[in-house]
Parts: structure tokens; sequence; C-alpha cells
């Protein structure tokens, strides 16, 4: 018999670890983990219809040599992902709706579908707000009408206090209100231009929104303070004046000014400027006459403005020159409209002593006129306003 090395298998070892190694093999090669999608040699076989015959043992052997062996591992079993399907519509909602507020540009209902690519309601917003404007320096409440009180007598004899001594009888200060009422009116600038025109010309779009606002604040401003000059209309004709006579719209400072009595002359003085006085000169006197505290504004016709600068002492300018018109006449702002060029009016007015009274926002309506193939756009506001506060303004005359 011959010697068995101990590190070799018997005939019978050897086919018993053959078989084991078969049975792995078909466990690993058949046997596929849930969820995956290569296919297997079973399933191969299984897809193309009929399994083939056993192979003999002694092929069997010659695989079993060298067996591949393929490990799954669950722990990276790959998924197919299905598919989303994307909504554009839902994806650019979503987007507008997070930026709003943010997009400049407005498309108003009604027009022949250009775009208006200014917010109007924000311009007019500004505009009230911004710090370089006449009426930003106006006092602002959001009501539709306003009655005030002036108290008559509080700078006069009756106003001021008294001594007393042992058996004489204290007298009463006796002041006397004095009321008025003020309402709103509805001011509004429409314009209407050609749609034709404006596809030709895009740029027109702004210069729409932008002229309209102006106008409206430019408005308010000039009959706050000196009236829109504006006369009543002929019978049946359209009443486009700022303030009608019943309470309604803008009681201008300059009408104040020039009441004798009444609620009148107790918000407003008046003084003219004597021969050879400028405006530099007028400005200090008219300073004595305003009894409401805070920063003021000078509000003045360009011309009077120019004769101070020009005005000299001997050979030197009165006025240095490089000095700002703030700063010489010792006032927060100082306003040269054109609205008063050439009148020799300028006011001197504190600041907040003139209550405007309205919503705080325009009003814009859209409209197309089909026959006419016109864009309309109309801005309104209700608005009105008088001076509230006790001696809150004087208006300067020229001595011409």
């Amino acid at each position: 018999m011959p010697d068995i090395k101990k590190d070799e298998l018997t005939p019978d070892e050897n086919r018993a670890l053959k078989n084991v190694l078969s049975e792995v093999v078909d466990r690993f090669t058949t046997n596929v983990p849930e969820g995956e999608t290569e296919p297997t040699a079973r399933e191969s076989k299984d897809e193309e219809g009929e399994a083939p015959a056993e192979a003999p043992a002694e092929e069997k052997k010659d695989v079993l040599r060298s067996p591949v062996i393929i490990l799954r591992d669950k722990a990276v079993k790959q998924e197919k992902t299905p598919e989303k399907t994307v909504d554009k519509k839902a994806v650019v909602a979503k987007a507008v709706k997070a930026a709003d507020g943010k997009f400049t540009a407005k498309f108003a209902d009604g027009i022949s579908g250009l775009a208006d690519p200014l917010n109007i309601e924000k311009m007019f917003t500004d505009a009230l707000e911004k710090p370089d404007g006449i009426i930003s320096y106006f006092r602002r409440a959001n009501v539709r009408g306003l009655t005030n009180n002036v108290m008559n007598g509080v700078d006069g004899e009756g106003g001021r206090a008294k001594g007393f001594k042992k058996g004489d009888t204290k007298a009463d200060q006796n002041l006397q209100n004095t009321i008025r009422t003020v309402y709103c009116k509805m001011v509004y600038k429409k314009l209407s231009l050609d749609s034709l025109e404006v596809y030709e010309n895009p740029e027109l779009i702004q210069f729409r929104a932008q002229e309209l606002v102006d106008a409206i604040i430019l408005e308010i401003e000039r009959a706050a303070i000196a009236g829109d000059g504006r006369t009543a209309p002929a019978e049946g004709q359209p009443d486009y004046r700022m303030f009608d006579g019943t309470n309604r719209g803008f009681f201008s400072i300059k009408a104040d000014a020039a009441a004798t009595s009444g609620y009148g002359a107790l918000v407003a003085s008046t003084y003219a400027m004597q021969q050879g006085e400028n405006l530099y000169d007028a400005v200090v006197s008219a300073r004595g006459l305003l009894m409401a505290g805070g920063e003021q504004i000078l509000v003045a016709d360009p011309v009077l403005i120019t004769a101070a600068f020009k005005a000299k002492v001997g050979s030197d300018y009165l006025i240095a020159p490089g000095a700002s018109i703030e700063d010489t006449f010792r006032v927060a702002r100082a306003f040269a409209p054109q609205w008063l060029n050439g009148t020799g009016e300028a006011y001197l007015i504190a600041r907040n002593a003139y209550t405007m009274i309205g919503e705080g926002q325009i009003r814009t309506r859209a409209d197309f006129d089909t026959n006419t193939n016109l864009d309309i756009l109309l801005d309104e506001t209700p608005r009105g306003g008088q001076l509230t506060a006790y001696k809150g303004a004087v208006m300067i005359t020229s001595a011409a």
C-alpha cells in the first residue's frame, strides 16, 4: 500500500470537498439578494426557455477546479430611483411668489398688454417721503376730514400769567377756540398715449408713470402754499380747482396769511419787505413772527433768491460766494419752485405746521380705447390740507 502524505486527501475526502464546493457555488450564483437586477446563471437559463442538460461528472470536475464566486453585499444594494415628473408651471409660480416685491415690472390689466416697468404706487410713496421735497415737510394724517382748534389769545395780554395779592379776585385766561374743518378732494392726472407709439417707443411708458405722479405731487405742494391760481368755472363746466370754497381741498398758506381775523389770522402772518430790503433781510424779520417751534423751510421766488445772492455791502457780496442757501437763511431746506417765479413771494414755514389729510397711497386705473387705439392711465388720490399750528407760517411779499 503506497504511503499517503498527511497533506494529501484521500479520494473519498477529495470527492466530498468538491461536492461541498459545488453546493456553495450553486448557492451564491442562484440565490440573488432581493432587489438585484443583474440576472444570475439560473435566471439566464430560465429566460432561454429550456435548461441545458447536466454536464458529465468529468466536466464538472474541470469547472470546479477554478470556480468563479461572485459575492453580493446587501449593504451596497442599489435600487433604481423612478424618474420624477417636474411641474414647470408650479416651479415658476413658486419662484415668482418667493420674489414677490422684488420685481420692478408691473403689468396693468385693461390696457394694451404692454408692461409698465415702474411700480407707480412705490413712486408716489417715495415722492411723499423723499427728504428733498416740499411735501415731505408736511405732517400727514391718514383721515378723510380734519377739524382743528386754534386757541386765540395765547400770545396776547389775556394769555399772560398775572400777579395776585390778598383781597383781589383772580382773572380767568379766557381763551377762545377758533375751529375749521377740511375734507378731501380727488387730485388726479389723466394721460392718453397712442398704443402703437408706445410700442415703437417703450420709454414712453416710464415717462407716463413718472409724469403722472410728479404732476400730482407738484400740484399738492402748489395748492398748499400759494393756491393753484384757478378761478371758479363758468356755469355747467367742470371745477378743476384744488380748493372750491366748501372746505374741500387745500386751504393755502397764502390765503390764511391774507386773513385779518378768524382761523387764518391765527395760523399765518404776513411780512412786507421794506424798500431796499432783500430776501435775507426779510427772512430775518419774518422769523420773529413765526411762533411754531422746530425746523423751518423757505419756499421762495427764484428771482428773490438770486437778488439776495447778488446784494453787496460796498464792494463785497452780502452772502459769501459758495455759501449754501440753507446755511445762509438758517433753514433746513430752501426751495425755488418755478410756479413762484416772478411772483415776488416767499414763505417761511415751520416743519409739520401744515397738515395734509387723505390716503397714503395713489390709485392707478388703466383703460384701453379700442376705437382710438389709446392707452389711458389715470392716477388719483384723495387729498386735502390746512395749517394746524399757531403762527406756523409767514408769507413774505416784495416791496415791488
